[in-house]
């Protein structure tokens, strides 16, 4: 006798979102599903010509990737900029300005005429 197989569990688009975004801490959009199924990361069935629904184990077992963190990059970045300074002035190095380019005019001192006018 052959062992009777239980029934696949089958869940919707948006039964999928709330799982996968439970999963990764952060909302999850049915577009994100989608592309699941076209990467083949999902196995799907269609119910008539506009609803699909996704195999439920596929979902629960799917790893969410993390998202690139610009923020992080940014600051990563911004830290390795700014290290070289700090070394140099914890060796006690003074960072000097350079010259103004020869295009751009030179400050001239504003004198105070408002003694004068008395």
């Amino acid at each position: 006798m052959r062992k009777k197989q239980p029934e696949e569990r089958w869940i919707t688009a948006r039964e999928a979102t709330k799982i996968l975004s439970e999963k990764a801490g952060r909302p999850i959009s049915p577009s994100y599903v989608r592309s699941l199924v076209r990467l083949g990361k999902v196995e799907t069935k269609e119910l008539d010509g506009r609803t699909n629904v996704y195999k439920a184990s596929d979902v629960e077992n799917y790893v969410v990737q993390p998202r690139h963190k610009r923020k992080a990059i940014k600051e990563e970045i911004k830290q390795k900029v700014e290290s070289p300074a700090k070394n140099s002035q914890a060796a006690g190095a003074s960072i000097e300005k350079e010259p103004a380019p020869w295009w751009l005019p030179e400050k001239t001192q504003v004198e105070d005429k408002s003694e004068e006018v008395a």
